[in-house]
């Protein structure tokens, strides 16, 4: 318990830095692609634009520590305001910030291991599931419902 405590508190530097240097508590967006997973993440940039209309943000902070995503965000929207290079620790330690508090609506975690107890991974053998169709429920940008049925 101590340890993920300190994880949260950790996470906190991060959120923090990242307000004191684009306002991410204002009316930005903050995306964390901590998954090594190209095509996920991919996906996820796609959906960008969407995601700043659908919330009304005037921009979008990628944060990553992936460098395919840091080299090649930008190309995705011109509503990407920056694409911030951080650890994959640092990353991990901000995730545990939120999940021990939900400070923000503001914060978007595209993984499909990631809060702790996120199982999204279980969902792409189901049916015809994507990735596509996973990262864009996640970025709540996604224009059919995935309906499970147990049959």
């Amino acid at each position: 318990m101590a340890d993920r405590l300190d994880a949260a508190f950790r996470g906190r530097s991060l959120w923090t830095r990242l307000n004191r240097e684009f306002g991410a508590a204002g009316r930005d967006c903050v995306v964390l692609l901590p998954e090594d997973d190209q095509e996920l993440n991919e996906s996820a940039l796609r959906h960008i634009d969407e995601l700043a209309e659908r919330t009304k943000e005037r921009d979008v902070i990628i944060v990553s520590d992936q460098r395919w995503v840091i080299e090649n965000a930008k190309r995705f929207s011109e509503r990407i305001l920056s694409v911030v290079s951080a650890a994959q620790s640092e990353i991990d330690d901000l995730i545990s910030f939120y999940e021990l508090y939900a400070f923000t609506e503001r914060l978007y975690i595209i993984s499909l291991t990631k809060p702790h107890g996120n199982k999204l991974k279980n969902m792409l053998c189901l049916h015809d599931v994507t990735k596509e169709d996973l990262a864009a429920s996640m970025l709540g940008t996604n224009r059919t419902a995935i309906v499970l049925t147990t049959s």
